[in-house]
C-alpha cells in the first residue's frame, strides 16, 4: 500500500440473531433482570446474585465468540484510548489491595465484561445501528415502566417515606426513584437521536420520548428532572453552533455553566429554585456526605479502598465514620468523582478523567467533520455523563451508558496507525421483513449504501 492511503478494515455484517442478541444485551444492561423487578419499598438488590452473574456472563460470551478472527479491529477501536481500557484493568487489580477482595473482583470483572461488550458493539455495529437497537430496547423497557407505576403499584411505586424517598413516588422496575429517573433521561436522549436518524419512525420516537418526560415526572426525582432540563438545552445549544467556529467555547460555556449551576444547586440555597424543587441547601444530606467522604479519601490518597470496596461491612467497615455521621445511610458518594477517589484513589479517577476529558475535546472536531444529526452523539453522550456524575454516582459499572462509553471514545478516537475506521458491512432487508426498523441507509433505492460504515478522519496535516 503506498504511503499516505487510507486504509481499509471491513468485518463480516452481523444477522438477525445478532442483532436481537445485541439489542436483549442492551436491554438487560438497561433494566436488569426480571426477577429483579419484584423488589417493593425500595428493597436493595444484590449486585452479586448468581442469576445475573450466569446470565451476563452467558449473553456476553456469545456477543464475544462473534469477534473471534476480527480482535485486530478490536485492538484498532481500543487504541484510540488506551486510558479507557487501563483503567478497567486498574479496577480488576484494585483487587490486590481491597478491603473485600471478593467483591472488588466480582464487580470489575464485570465491568471489565461491560467495557469489552462496547467494543464488540463498536466492532460489530454502525453508530446508526447501535442508536436503533439502543431505542428499541429502551422503548421496550418504557412500557414495562409504565405498566409497573400504574398495573403493579405494589412494586413500581415506593410506599413508605423514607429519609431518600415519599410515599408514591414512580421507581418503576428500580429499586429506587433514582434510577427510574436517571434512565428515563438516557432513553429521552436516545430517543430524540433516533427520531432525526430515522424519520420514518420519528413519531413513535417522540411519543415515547415525551412518555420518558413523564417518567421522570412521576418519579419526583429533582436531581434527573434538573438534568434533563440542562441536556436538552445543551443539545440546542450544540445544534445551532455546530457549522460555527465558536462551537469550542460554545461547548466550553455549557459544560463549564451547567456543571456549575449543578454544583450550586447541590452545595447552596438557591432561593426560589430549590424551593419550588422542595430541596434545602443540603440535598439531602450531599454536603455532608461529601465533606465526610473527602475526610475517608484522605487516609488511601493514591490507591483508595478496592473498586467497591468502601461501602462494604456496613458500620463495621471502611465506611463506618461516613455512615455514623449520615444517619440516612447513603450506598454511595453521591458524585462519581469522590465515588472513584475513595475506590480507586488518584490513579484510578486520573485515567478516568483524562479518558473523559480527551473524550469531550475529541468529540468537538468529531462534530466539524462528521456530518449530520449523529456527528452530535458522542458531544451530547459525554454531556450526559457529566451532567449524571455531579450529584449522583455517575456511569462507571454494570451500566448500559457505561457499555455505550467505549463505543464514544472509539468514534473520535484517532490511531496514528490508520486514517479510516470503517465499521462492519450492512447486508440488505431480507424480504420477509423482521421487527427490526429497517436502517435508511439499507434499502434498495440507494445501492452506493449496501455498506454501512462509520467513519473517523484524522485532521489534515
Amino acid at each position: 500500500m503506498a504511503v499516505g492511503a487510507r486504509s481499509r478494515v471491513r468485518v463480516p455484517a452481523p444477522g438477525r440473531g445478532e442483532q436481537w442478541l445485541a439489542i436483549a444485551t442492551i436491554f438487560l444492561l438497561a433494566f436488569g433482570l426480571p426477577t429483579a423487578w419484584f423488589q417493593a419499598d425500595n428493597t436493595a438488590i444484590s449486585q452479586g446474585d448468581t442469576s445475573v452473574i450466569v446470565v451476563f456472563a452467558a449473553l456476553f460470551g456469545i456477543a464475544l465468540t462473534r469477534l473471534v478472527g476480527q480482535w485486530g479491529h478490536v485492538l484498532r477501536a481500543m487504541r484510540r484510548e488506551p486510558y479507557l481500557v487501563a483503567f478497567a484493568m486498574f479496577l480488576v487489580a484494585s483487587t490486590v489491595w481491597s478491603t473485600d477482595p471478593g467483591l472488588t473482583f466480582r464487580r470489575s470483572i464485570a465491568l471489565l465484561l461491560t467495557t469489552f461488550f462496547g467494543y464488540y458493539l463498536v466492532v460489530r455495529f454502525t453508530l446508526r445501528d447501535i442508536i436503533r437497537f439502543s431505542a428499541i430496547a429502551l422503548m421496550a423497557g418504557t412500557a414495562i415502566n409504565l405498566v409497573w407505576v400504574v398495573a403493579l403499584r405494589k412494586y413500581g411505586v415506593t410506599n413508605v417515606t423514607t429519609e431518600i424517598s415519599t410515599s408514591g413516588d414512580w421507581s418503576g422496575v428500580f429499586p429506587q426513584k433514582n434510577e427510574l429517573g436517571t434512565t428515563a433521561v438516557f432513553t429521552l436522549m436516545t430517543l430524540l437521536f433516533a427520531a432525526r436518524t430515522f424519520p420514518r419512525y420519528r413519531v413513535t420516537y417522540y411519543v415515547f420520548a415525551a412518555l420518558n418526560v413523564v417518567l421522570v415526572i412521576g418519579a419526583h426525582s429533582k436531581t434527573s428532572l434538573v438534568s434533563m432540563a440542562l441536556l436538552i438545552v445543551l443539545m440546542a445549544l450544540f445544534t445551532g453552533l455546530r457549522g460555527h467556529r465558536t462551537l469550542y467555547g460554545g461547548v466550553a460555556v455549557g459544560l463549564v455553566g451547567t456543571s456549575l449551576f449543578a454544583a450550586a444547586f447541590v452545595t447552596t440555597n438557591l432561593g426560589p429554585i430549590t424551593k419550588s424543587l422542595g430541596r434545602d441547601a443540603t440535598l439531602t444530606g450531599r454536603t455532608q456526605l461529601w465533606t465526610d467522604v473527602l475526610h475517608e479519601i484522605a487516609r488511601k490518597p493514591v490507591l483508595g479502598f478496592g473498586w467497591s470496596g468502601f461501602w462494604t461491612g456496613g458500620s463495621t467497615g471502611p465506611a463506618s465514620y461516613v455512615l455514623q455521621r449520615n444517619l440516612w445511610h447513603p450506598p454511595d458518594a453521591h458524585n462519581a468523582l469522590l465515588e472513584l477517589l475513595v475506590n480507586v484513589g488518584l490513579i484510578g479517577a486520573g485515567l478516568y478523567l483524562f479518558a473523559f476529558l480527551r473524550g469531550v475535546f475529541r468529540s468537538i472536531s468529531f462534530v466539524h467533520r462528521t456530518p449530520g444529526v449523529l456527528g452530535l452523539w458522542p458531544l451530547v453522550f459525554f454531556s450526559y455523563v457529566l451532567l449524571r456524575s455531579v450529584t449522583e454516582l455517575g456511569i462507571v459499572g454494570r451500566y448500559l451508558p457505561w457499555a455505550l462509553f467505549p463505543v464514544a471514545v472509539a468514534l473520535v478516537g484517532r490511531d496514528r496507525g490508520e486514517r479510516r475506521f470503517v465499521g462492519p458491512t450492512a447486508e440488505p432487508p431480507s424480504p420477509s421483513a423482521s421487527a427490526l426498523p429497517p436502517s435508511p441507509d439499507n434499502t434498495a433505492a440507494a445501492p452506493a449504501a449496501k455498506i454501512a460504515t462509520f467513519t473517523v478522519r484524522r485532521p489534515p496535516t
